[in-house]
């Protein structure tokens, strides 16, 4: 199983609580266009929450 990018994962927990800036959810969102693991893992965490 692949986890999420290391230098991605505090902007998940951002992004989950609702605290992510502008700046960064765009880079966030990019990232995730490109990264399957980093996705998986942001799909998980919304739907724990």
């Amino acid at each position: 199983m692949n986890r999420a990018c290391p230098a991605y994962e505090p902007l998940l927990l951002d992004r989950a609580a609702g605290e992510l800036g502008p700046v960064d959810a765009t880079r966030l969102e990019r990232h995730l266009d490109g990264c399957p693991a980093c996705r998986a893992e942001a799909d998980a965490v919304d739907l724990a929450l």
